[in-house]
């Protein structure tokens, strides 16, 4: 009963976001491409991938709230992935995410987001499985548990949820009283909190830096986007330690703040 509110929630702010490929009633800060984000047809689409308006917020702001990760904390760049373990499309770039990954080794954050769309039957509890993984083993036992459902996507199921939970060496009462009291909801909702904040239109849905990725684009986008956050972060950095022409020299009040 408890999942069926949450579906009807889910249902009622993805439909306001767009998340199920479709536009949202809200103005997003961006206009994305919606290849591969959910329909058959998408995927065969031209990539293309679009820079945020200044009012978005980046990357680093999304990963705030300590959600799983993968790669160090102080990389210059960030990727946050909104998904849902029931989508095709979000199976499917999971390679292309794992090359960036090894690839740009040491500049590359992952940060995970969960948008589990309405009309996946298994997409939340799916998601509660995986934050009670992460709950109990931390980021080690949410890719674990990540890795296992995109495998076993076309089987998922509760008994197939626990199964897993067991087979990574999860406390099984407490997985069970996780998925029977829900206690992960607040995390889901303050996922799709963001995923509306940011216009999101369906998924998987990619934030690098200032550009946003939608759908399961071939690599050359994702990398596309990562060198120009690369770009982005060194122009920063060498703006900052440059000095401005004709600079008036600090006063000592300037030196003590």
């Amino acid at each position: 009963m408890r999942t069926t509110l949450l579906l009807s929630t889910l249902l009622i702010a993805t439909a306001a976001m767009g998340a199920a490929c479709s536009h949202s009633s809200t103005p997003a800060p961006a206009e994305p491409t919606s290849g591969g984000a959910g329909t058959p047809s998408a995927a065969a689409e031209a990539p293309q991938a679009t820079e945020a308006q200044a009012s978005t917020p980046h990357a680093g702001d999304a990963a705030a709230s300590e959600p799983p990760s993968k790669g160090p904390a102080d990389a210059p760049v960030t990727i946050v992935e909104f998904s849902d373990f029931e989508c095709p499309f979000c199976k499917r770039v999971q390679p292309t995410i794992d090359h960036l990954l090894a690839e740009y080794d040491g500049k590359v954050r992952l940060v995970w987001r969960n948008l589990p769309l309405p009309f996946h039957e298994y997409a939340v509890p799916a998601a509660e499985a995986a934050l009670e993984a992460y709950a109990q083993r931390g980021d080690a036992g949410f890719w674990e548990m990540h890795d296992r459902l995109f495998d076993q996507q076309d089987t998922l199921s509760p008994t197939m949820l626990a199964r897993n939970a067991q087979a990574i060496g999860l406390d099984m009462p407490r997985f069970v009283a996780a998925m029977e009291d829900h206690r992960h909801y607040p995390a889901l909702r303050e996922d799709l909190a963001l995923a509306q904040k940011l216009g999101l239109q369906g998924t998987p849905s990619f934030l690098i830096g200032k550009t946003l990725v939608v759908g399961a684009q071939p690599r050359r986008v994702f990398e596309a986007a990562v060198d120009r956050a690369l770009a982005a972060t060194s122009a920063g950095s060498a703006s900052a330690h440059a000095p401005a022409s004709g600079a008036a020299a600090p006063s000592g009040g300037d030196a003590a703040r």
